[in-house]
């Protein structure tokens, strides 16, 4: 009636192996829209696959360790493209809506947990209308400005389509719980460090580089316990389970309430640091303004900084 169809009439494809299989297509990678997505590999090509069955043709060539689209998937994807790119530009374009003061936030869990969340209660208190969705980003993975309002980056630079500032530096300095710290020797010092369990993040270079910047590279480092999530390893740290490398500041909170101690002071920098960013698309969202000046008491540049000069705003 009139041109309007109702859900009954319209014939639509799952939705959520949609977004999977335009990721895919768009990085030509079911490994990097996996990433992107913060979802497994399986995941991306399952879904992909069910849009296949539920199409009854294939969407890609699957060749070893790479894919291209088929005709049909090429006209999928096309299609995936238009909708997507209508629906991110009509979040931004609404007027008076209530979409227009919900701000999507893609995050790491290490700054969102221990730098972010305890902040966030303030604003959340002083503006009410303002709503958060907050989304999971894994460190160094791509993120694309319509999937995001504000993303907080570790990296060395702000990704294309945001603008942004950097917030600090990170320094790597050994933290532990306060009853393990108090049950070593008086003389426990770096080159002592293996008589106590270390705690790793990924593989075993965390420790091995401190080690070599305090004078000791020639200290094994192979021995301890090893973890894929920063955030594990630093509550067993807590838990009095060794000693592990922490991220500072991000920990300044967890030693000053006595939860972590710092039984050395050196420690090591990296070349990432973390952005606050903002996509550009998402710039003129009024809740955007209120969050970024929210934050520019911790250093932040102004949001009309942010605005008028981004590449100073970036440096």
């Amino acid at each position: 009636m009139n041109g309007i169809h109702t859900v009954s009439s319209r014939r639509l494809p799952p939705l959520y192996p949609l977004r999977a299989f335009e990721a895919a297509a768009r990085q030509m990678s079911f490994t990097l829209a996996a990433k992107e997505l913060s979802i497994s590999q399986s995941a991306v090509s399952h879904q992909v696959k069910s849009l296949e069955t539920y199409f009854g043709v294939p969407l890609f060539y699957r060749a070893r360790g790479s894919i291209r689209l088929t005709a049909e998937g090429r006209r999928l994807f096309n299609a995936c493209e238009s909708a997507f790119n209508n629906l991110a530009q009509i979040s931004t374009d609404l007027p008076d809506s209530e979409l227009r003061d919900t701000l999507t936030l893609s995050s790491p869990p290490l700054i969102f947990n221990w730098w972010l969340l305890p902040q966030l209660g303030e604003f959340a208190r002083q503006h009410p209308n303002i709503r958060f969705r907050f989304q999971h980003l894994i460190c160094g993975a791509p993120i694309q400005p319509a999937d995001t309002d504000i993303a907080l980056l570790w990296d060395t630079k702000i990704a294309d389509g945001f603008v942004g500032a950097k917030m600090f530096d990170m320094d790597y300095s050994p933290v532990t719980s306060p009853r393990l710290a108090a049950s070593l020797p008086p003389e426990f010092g770096p080159e002592t460090l293996g008589q106590t369990t270390l705690l790793h993040e990924i593989d075993h270079s965390g420790w091995s580089n401190w080690l070599s910047n305090a004078g000791h590279p020639e200290l094994a480092t192979t021995s301890g316990w090893v973890f894929e999530d920063p955030g594990m390893m630093i509550e067993a740290a807590a838990a009095g389970q060794g000693v592990a490398l922490g991220p500072f500041p991000l920990l300044d909170e967890m030693v000053g309430s006595g939860r972590l101690v710092r039984p050395f002071r050196q420690s090591i920098k990296t070349s990432d640091s973390y952005y606050m960013t903002v996509s550009t698309r998402s710039l003129s969202k009024p809740g955007i303004k209120l969050f970024w000046n929210w934050f520019s008491q911790h250093g932040l540049p102004s949001f009309k900084a942010l605005t008028d000069s981004p590449a100073q705003a970036s440096a």
